[in-house]
């Protein structure tokens, strides 16, 4: 059972029948009174029912090919070609509503029937986690450019309409790397002129001692595990409830190159987080985010860290953000100090 909370169906299928056979026994004790008791049972549980259950009662309504917005159509009628949909909900950490969305742009797939770099699944393949940080990276021309390498990705449509002012702006900055080839209402499709074949493919999935942009994943010296890691932006407040993103933007301060593309970590050079409490009891994420491609010494790119909720109860916690290879921390983590109701009260 893939979330075991299902198992409680049996649990309440088998409460159920106990109660109602506890019932039946009650019913009979009561005699010649038994068809009033009976009545009166009814009648108590409508009126529970009548004010347990929602209302009104709406019944969703699945889209038919009419409904599904013209761009699927007009996907349908193109050449075959990977697509990716922009703005990119990672599903592993989307809130329910990202993880609707891109249920909903799987269902809709069955109109054009095109490769997908996105999508909705109760399990994630292993190059999810790569595809995914290169996917948010994107209009950047070089994560275009690596996408098309190692998945085959010819078009990214980008739902303006979904889109905050300052991505909107993104997009429509990077205009000339992309060719429009599509309109339709607040929908748009580019594609990637003269788009590389996917020669890098084979060694994206094969996981060799190499990255597929050919960086060892040997273990990196201690003068090379040094990184300079920066919020992309203020932050106010640290997630307490559920798993949340953070755009991280992280220099290598080594000497050498780190790699980072791969289906598996092992290896690479990934985000990882740390929540401590003043007990100094810990719960630590090796892999809660991945940099879109290998970086060499004295660049910079911005990764998102996908931070777990905190330990329950802690008065005052403290997350630490930094890059680790193989469970080796680098030096350079960045230290959040927050209270008990996520406000942050330092930061390192």
């Amino acid at each position: 059972v893939r979330a075991p909370v299902r198992l409680s169906a049996p649990v309440v299928m088998g409460a159920c029948a106990l109660a109602g056979v506890a019932l039946a026994g009650a019913l009979e004790l009561t005699g010649r009174r038994r068809r009033a008791a009976s009545a009166a049972v009814v009648a108590l549980a409508l009126v529970l029912a009548g004010v347990s259950v929602r209302r009104p009662l709406v019944a969703p309504t699945a889209e038919t090919p009419a409904m599904i917005p013209p761009v699927y159509r007009w996907l349908g009628s193109a050449s075959p070609g990977a697509i990716v949909e922009i703005p990119f909900q990672p599903f592993q950490r989307a809130d329910p509503v990202g993880r609707a969305v891109e249920a909903r742009r799987t269902y809709r797939s069955v109109v054009h029937w095109q490769p997908m770099l996105g999508g909705y699944g109760g399990y994630a393949p292993p190059t999810y986690a790569a595809v995914g940080a290169l996917v948010e990276a994107l209009p950047d021309p070089r994560a275009a450019e690596l996408l098309a390498r190692l998945s085959g990705l010819r078009r990214i449509v980008v739902h303006d309409a979904e889109l905050d002012a300052d991505r909107r702006a993104a997009w429509d900055a990077a205009a000339d790397a992309y060719a429009e080839v599509a309109r339709l209402g607040d929908d748009r499709v580019l594609e990637l002129g003269g788009a590389p074949a996917p020669d890098l493919m084979a060694a994206f999935l094969s996981d060799g001692e190499t990255t597929p942009l050919g960086t060892p994943r040997a273990a990196l010296a201690e003068r090379d595990r040094r990184a300079v890691l920066a919020l992309d932006a203020p932050l106010a407040r640290v997630p307490r409830l559920r798993p949340a993103a953070l755009a991280v933007r992280v220099r290598n301060a080594g000497t050498a190159r780190w790699p980072a593309v791969g289906a598996t970590r092992r290896g690479l050079a990934t985000v990882a987080v740390r929540w401590t409490d003043a007990a100094g009891r810990s719960r630590e994420t090796a892999d809660a985010g991945r940099l879109p491609w290998d970086l060499s010494p004295g660049a910079e790119t911005v990764a998102y860290a996908t931070i777990p909720p905190p330990p329950r109860g802690a008065p005052a916690v403290q997350l630490e953000i930094g890059l680790a290879q193989d469970g080796r921390w680098f030096d350079g983590a960045l230290a959040l100090s927050a209270d008990a109701s996520g406000a942050v009260r330092a930061c390192d």
